[in-house]
C-alpha cells in the first residue's frame, strides 16, 4: 500500500514538474506575444504619424495647386486681353486661340521688341532733327 502511495506521489511529482514546465513555457510565450503586441502598437502609431504627415503635406500641395491654378488663370486671361488689344491696335484679326498661351506670349514679345525698335528710331530721329 505504501508502495502504491509512493508511486502515486512520484506520479503527482512528475505531473507537477510537467505542469510547471508547461506553465513556464506558456508564460514565456505570453511574454513574447505581449512584446510583439507592443512592437505592433509602436509600428501602428508610427504608421499613423507618417500617414498624418503625408495627409498634411498632400493637403498643403492641394492648396498650393489651387493657388497656382488661380494665378495661372489670371495670367492667361491677362495675356489673352493684351494679345487682343495689340491685335485691335494694329487692326489685325487675332489668329491664335485663347488656349495658346505660348503663342500669345511669343506674339506679345515680338510686338514689344518691335515697339522698342520704333521708339529707338523715333528718339534717334528727334535727336537728329534737334541738331
Amino acid at each position: 500500500c505504501t508502495h502504491l502511495v509512493e508511486q502515486e506521489l512520484e506520479g503527482f511529482s512528475e505531473m507537477k514538474r510537467k505542469m510547471i514546465t508547461l506553465l513556464e513555457t506558456k508564460s514565456t510565450e505570453l511574454k513574447d506575444l505581449d512584446n510583439r503586441i507592443v512592437t505592433v502598437q509602436v509600428q501602428q502609431k508610427q504608421a499613423k504619424e507618417r500617414r498624418m504627415f503625408f495627409e498634411h503635406a498632400i493637403e498643403g500641395m492641394k492648396l498650393m495647386i489651387e493657388r497656382h491654378k488661380e494665378g495661372s488663370l489670371v495670367i492667361s486671361g491677362g495675356c489673352w486681353d493684351l494679345y487682343q488689344q495689340i491685335c485691335a491696335h494694329r487692326k489685325i484679326k487675332p489668329k491664335l486661340s485663347q488656349s495658346d498661351l505660348k503663342g500669345q506670349l511669343d506674339f506679345i514679345e515680338k510686338e514689344i521688341t518691335f515697339m522698342k525698335e520704333v521708339s529707338t528710331l523715333v528718339n534717334s530721329n528727334m535727336q537728329v532733327q534737334k541738331k
